[in-house]
């Protein structure tokens, strides 16, 4: 756990700052541009996966034919999804009404040639919970890409810089991969064994590309219906208020699949094991929204500029849609351990119905509707979630909310707290340092009383130095 959060808060902070630097130097429509790409990427890479990652990582008697079936249809299917990409960007860039996208999506979609190449040298090290390599190689890689796309936004390329800084991500990142995991391919494929592992992950497949159709369609229609500076302006504030959910969602997505697939038959030790990190992910998440709610405007206009501002409304608007993400990402993660593909199917197939009506309805009014309208349904799929995970491992949405209720009550006071302390200051640097700061310490310490039991098993994730005689 310890590396695997190493690698997504270094990776992300890493881009994160990145994303600033650049952001500064370039214009939200160029973001928008690059936003609107999205979900077409989005798509391709699921297709590359095709869900055999998990059905490599969950096979306990995986043999080096299943990898090479794996690999070589990966590869395949790479391919083929470039070409579509290459022979659609025309089609894209006129529903857009933007020539340039023509060029950048051909551009970019070589990254999704380069994530082919890499998925089961991925899933071997996952199986192996060698979370150390996967760590090393995703920071060198945004570290190398970083300073690729910062170099040419002060080159003023726009666009360009974020195009290249994502093809320069993928690319190293798979060289990487080949270059610490030893496996290569031995020429085979197995018909069986494409059979029995697309069993399992057709289902995650078609349930992947609902939840990526889904969760870009928002860029897909404000890109469409309003003016790529709005999406660029959407697309930050989601990128910001999802930072930490979809890092801890993550990291604990990718540490407990391997761990409790290895116990996939024991339905009691899952449910308790479930309830723990649903408190651990609460602990984290929650605060953490609060703190994106109370100082959103003096975070754009410190971090991004003033020409971002209009970014703060929806960033408090979205950190009710983006408390739920780390919630429904683990719900997932018991479905398919316990090999209830189907479910996750169904699930995703029904929220991604839900969310394109709720975004349609709520677009004539407006983009801060839309932002409401999302966070809406993110709430009631919850109820969607737990139903299923109640019939898995016998844990109900009361269950669940219960072990939230202590960190929505800390995080809800200290924010009440920390906000009326900080009104009176008027430079936003300051009321960032104070009162983040301050909501940090108020919380920690209400932690420390509340919640003695969750911060000493905190405590014992991280591992102590010993002395060696």
């Amino acid at each position: 756990m310890l590396w695997s959060a190493m690698e997504k808060l270094s990776v992300q902070g890493i881009n994160f700052l990145i994303g600033i630097l650049v952001a500064r130097m370039v214009t939200p429509g160029d973001f928008g541009a690059i936003a609107m790409l999205t979900v077409f990427l989005g798509i391709a890479n699921t297709f590359v996966d095709s869900g055999f990652a998990n059905a490599l990582i969950r096979k306990l008697n995986r043999t080096e034919i299943d990898n090479s079936t794996v690999f070589y249809f990966n590869i395949a299917v790479g391919a083929v999804a470039y070409l579509v990409l290459f022979l659609a960007a025309p089609f894209i860039a006129g529903f857009y009404r933007m020539p340039i996208l023509i060029p950048v999506l051909r551009a970019v979609s070589l990254s999704v040639v380069f994530n082919s190449l890499a998925i089961v040298q991925q899933a071997i090290l996952t199986s192996n919970i060698d979370f150390k390599s996967q760590a090393k190689i995703s920071v060198g890689a945004a570290l190398i890409s970083g300073a690729v796309g910062t170099a040419m936004a002060y080159m003023q390329y726009g666009v360009w810089a974020l195009a290249a800084q994502m093809i320069s991500s993928a690319f190293v990142r798979m060289a990487m991969l080949w270059i610490v995991v030893r496996w290569r391919p031995v020429r085979a494929f197995s018909r069986q064994s494409f059979k029995e592992l697309f069993g399992y992950g057709s289902k995650l497949l078609l349930s992947n590309l609902v939840v990526n159709i889904s969760g870009n369609v928002t860029g897909l229609i404000i890109g469409r219906k309003f003016s790529s500076a709005s999406l660029g302006f959407y697309n930050r504030a989601e990128q910001l208020t999802f930072f930490p959910a979809n890092n801890v969602s993550a990291i604990l997505q990718r540490v407990t699949f391997p761990v409790f697939s290895k116990r996939q038959n024991d339905k009691t030790a899952l449910r308790q094991y479930y309830l723990k990190i649903i408190s651990i992910t609460s602990m984290l998440v929650i605060p953490a929204m609060a703190i994106l709610f109370v100082f959103a405007e003096p975070l754009i206009s410190t971090l991004l500029t003033e020409k971002w501002i209009p970014a703060a409304s929806l960033i408090r608007i979205l950190v009710f849609f983006a408390v739920w993400i780390p919630f429904q990402a683990l719900n997932l993660n018991i479905l398919c351990v316990v090999g209830n593909s189907g479910h996750v199917l169904r699930i995703e197939t029904l929220k991604g119905i839900l969310y394109v009506t709720a975004i349609l309805l709520a677009i004539p009014y407006g983009l801060e509707y839309v932002c409401y309208a999302m966070a809406i349904i993110s709430f009631l799929c919850s109820f969607v979630y737990a139903k299923y995970t109640k019939r898995s491992i016998d844990v109900n949405w009361l269950d669940q909310i219960r072990r939230t209720v202590p960190y929505v009550a800390m995080s809800v006071t200290a924010g009440t707290v920390v906000f009326f302390t900080t009104a009176c200051i008027d430079s936003y640097l300051m009321k960032l340092i104070i009162g983040i700061t301050a909501f940090l310490i108020f919380y920690v310490t209400l932690l420390l009383i509340i919640d003695r039991e969750n911060v000493r098993f905190i405590r014992t994730l991280i591992p102590k130095h010993r002395k060696i005689d």
